[in-house]
């Protein structure tokens, strides 16, 4: 038998309320509104749930879902400061509320609350926390990690990627403020101290010792090209990183194939 839930929600940081029904375990379930979502997303998850019916009747959460639509006046009730105070866009019907299309006075407001609530430096906090604790759960991790391996699988997505990278790469300037960054990035101890805790650990690894001593000791005469000047030079991998200064990880990319060059040399 299917059990119906009425409930009432109120965000506990912005204090907006949302009226709404579910089948699903109350307890797991943060509601399904566009507008409640959206705010949940801009705002965070911590808000309160009660529980105003519980029914196997669908008729019922229907009917007693209109009452507390006009009582409360779900739809149209606003704040001192015009704000909505329900995130409900319609009545509650126990239909899902769908075929509601935003405004632009709509998402402006929406816009502007949430402008307003990132100044509160509390708010914010809860908020970077609240995302901070979603991204760290191992499901979303997976979730997101399959949508972006997917995503960089499509031909037309690595197509408009590397123009990108290329027309960025074209400008001097931002090459060279790029190159400085990285720079910084690398001297900070706290990364310095995390790829010698990594090192350490892939060198523990039998496959991967063997794989880093073949590439040091790799005496294989590469041949690579000047992107500018288009000087050509027969060079071992060991002596391009001494003379060029280059960063040994990223010449095995550029000799594997998996980059296209490095300080301006690329494998021909």
């Amino acid at each position: 038998m299917t059990i119906y839930t009425l409930y009432l929600k109120e965000h506990t940081v912005t204090g907006l309320k949302y009226l709404g029904y579910t089948k699903n375990d109350i307890t797991k379930y943060n509601g399904s509104g566009k507008y409640w979502l959206r705010h949940l997303k801009s705002h965070g998850h911590e808000h309160t749930t009660k529980i105003l019916l519980q029914t196997s009747d669908k008729e019922e959460i229907k009917q007693m879902g209109s009452y507390y639509s006009s009582l409360w006046d779900v739809v149209n009730a606003k704040d001192e400061t015009g704000n909505k105070i329900w995130a409900n866009l319609r009545i509650e019907e126990g239909d899902g509320g769908a075929g509601y299309t935003f405004s632009e006075e709509d998402r402006k407001k929406v816009s502007d609350k949430s402008k307003i609530a990132w100044t509160n430096s509390e708010s914010r906090e809860k908020r970077i926390a609240s995302i901070k604790e979603s991204l760290n759960k191992p499901e979303v991790k997976a979730k997101i990690s399959e949508t972006s391996k997917r995503t960089l699988a499509d031909p037309t997505t690595k197509a408009k990627l590397k123009a990108s990278s290329k027309k960025t790469w074209s400008d001097p300037l931002l090459r060279e403020k790029q190159s400085i960054l990285q720079t910084e990035v690398q001297n900070r101890e706290e990364v310095k101290e995390k790829k010698r805790k990594a090192s350490i650990k892939n060198w523990d690894d039998k496959d991967i010792r063997k794989a880093r001593i073949d590439k040091m000791t790799d005496q294989t005469v590469y041949t690579f090209e000047n992107i500018k000047t288009g000087e050509q030079i027969n060079s071992t991998r060991k002596e391009m990183v001494n003379k060029f200064n280059l960063n040994r990880a990223q010449l095995s990319k550029v000799i594997t194939g998996k980059s296209n060059s490095i300080k301006g040399w690329k494998k021909i």
